[in-house]
């Protein structure tokens, strides 16, 4: 597995890739709680604000991704042997009084710790299965979004025919009227069964065949200034991108919800935009309304006036009762709820962690030891490293100074005072650990004693039990022998 991994994809690439596929679902996560409050907290914003607010998390979902991408890819230590995972063992290490006290986190936290170390190993192990089966379906993805994308080519060009120049003339006055400068061309398809607008460089609109002769005139300027209000606002070319993330995170259920909510406000926007250069909402309705009975199914890189995403109903209700906002369903609120509790949990362990590692790095030596207890008997033999790796050797006697090493170097006598403010960071980090390891065995302690208590309570327990059968069988007895005694009366 290994040899074929270095031939054809790197295991650098392997081990950045699966680690970033991995992140980019607790981003998502975090996308959809973005979301889902700009919805319960931003029902009064217009909806195209909430539309770009919606584009721009998704924009800063993107960002975040190739951000851990490059990051996973610039670890020093994501190279690894793909095969070396199948047993895992911490190497005995020297240990000193750092590694005892500064390692040392909430029950919580080691708990996390240690089921984030086995993940880790997980993971690492089957990067190589992650990226294949990733690819894998990537590929079929792209296979099936090119067909797609070789049925609109055939839809732009196949079967299609031009409309009545007095339609062409109507349409370039609604685009005048939208403030659109763009060319749009007006074509009649066999192909469609409701009218989409479709390109970004050269967009055109289709209309299935006949239709311009089965509508009344004012709907289907209402249906017109809705594509239009597709092109204009550059939809194609979103809808687009949204779709190639739908294929490269179609494992993320918090992107496809965030895409899917997008979708419903970009018709939201349109059917408001249409309807303010129309001013005229009950025609818009009725537009909406007609095409309730069709059922397109054609590709979703088309944007179209009936689009099956946002179910015309929802629609029609939204411009009857003018409101301006989606409501969660129970699942999405159960969802977005367990994705806050979740986030909230990794964050506050996450915290945790970061504080004992901020403090470890204050820490200005990386290891300290010492023995004896200063006495001329027993002199106190201190060993300090800071981080740079220089070393300290330190005998004291009575607290003062009676031999000083640098580097395993000799200082002179005379030159101890240029090393009081050193010495001084060495007492202070000795006595910042000292009182956390006392606050740490006071809390064993404290753990101990409600052992202690829980062994003393079942002791008793077990006493009251015996208690208890003892009285039930001398109430056996007391029974027995008030039978016997009515038996002889």
């Amino acid at each position: 597995m290994s040899f074929f991994a270095t031939s054809f994809v790197s295991e650098r690439l392997i081990y950045a890739l699966s680690w970033t596929l991995l992140h980019s679902i607790w981003q998502g996560a975090v996308l959809a709680l973005t979301a889902g409050l700009l919805l319960v907290l931003g029902r009064k914003i217009a909806a195209n604000v909430r539309y770009n607010l919606l584009v721009l998390a998704l924009f800063l979902f993107v960002l975040s991704v190739g951000i851990t991408a490059y990051w996973e890819w610039q670890k020093p230590d994501n190279v690894k042997d793909l095969n070396s995972f199948e047993h895992v063992a911490i190497a005995p290490v020297a240990i000193h009084l750092e590694q005892q006290l500064g390692n040392s986190n909430s029950i919580t936290t080691a708990w996390f710790e240690e089921i984030q170390h086995h993940f880790t190993v997980y993971i690492d192990h089957h990067a190589f299965q992650i990226t294949v089966c990733w690819m894998l379906i990537l590929l079929f993805n792209a296979m099936r979004m090119g067909l797609d994308l070789r049925y609109l080519y055939r839809v732009r060009r196949q079967r299609t025919q031009l409309t009545e120049r007095q339609w062409e003339i109507r349409l370039r006055a609604l685009a005048d009227q939208m403030g659109l400068r763009s060319l749009v061309r007006l074509l009649e398809s066999d192909w469609v069964k409701t009218p989409s607008a479709i390109g970004f460089l050269k967009p055109i609109i289709l209309l299935p065949v006949g239709l311009l002769n089965n509508l009344p005139p004012e709907q289907l300027e209402a249906i017109l200034l809705h594509e239009l209000a597709h092109i204009r606002r550059n939809d194609y070319l979103v809808n687009f991108i949204q779709c190639l993330l739908e294929q490269a995170f179609f494992f993320n259920p918090g992107l496809l919800w965030v895409s899917a909510l997008i979708r419903q406000e970009r018709e939201n926007c349109c059917d408001d935009l249409a309807v303010s250069v129309l001013n005229n909402k009950t025609h818009y309705i009725k537009a909406l309304v007609a095409f309730q009975e069709f059922n397109l199914k054609s590709p979703r890189y088309a944007l179209g006036f009936a689009d099956q995403k946002m179910p015309l109903l929802d629609r029609v209700k939204r411009l009857i009762n003018h409101h301006n906002y989606k409501t969660l369903s129970l699942m999405e609120k159960i969802s977005l709820l367990a994705g806050v509790l979740l986030i909230s949990a990794v964050t506050f362990v996450s915290l945790q962690k970061s504080h004992a590692q901020s403090t470890n790095s204050r820490k200005s030596f990386s290891t300290i030891t010492f023995n004896g207890d200063g006495s001329e008997i027993d002199p106190q033999d201190l060993y300090a490293k800071d981080k740079k790796g220089k070393t300290y050797q330190v005998k004291r006697v009575d607290g003062k100074i009676v031999e000083l090493k640098v580097n395993n170097k000799t200082i002179d006598p005379k030159h101890y005072d240029d090393y009081t403010a050193i010495l001084k960071k060495i007492d202070e980090q000795i006595n910042a650990e000292l009182l956390e390891s006392h606050a740490e065995l006071a809390e064993l302690a404290h753990e101990g004693n409600w052992a202690e208590q829980e062994v003393k309570l079942e002791a008793e327990q077990a006493q009251l039990d015996a208690v208890l059968a003892k009285h039930s069988a001398e109430l056996a007895q007391l029974g027995e022998l008030a039978e016997l005694k009515e038996t002889i009366e």
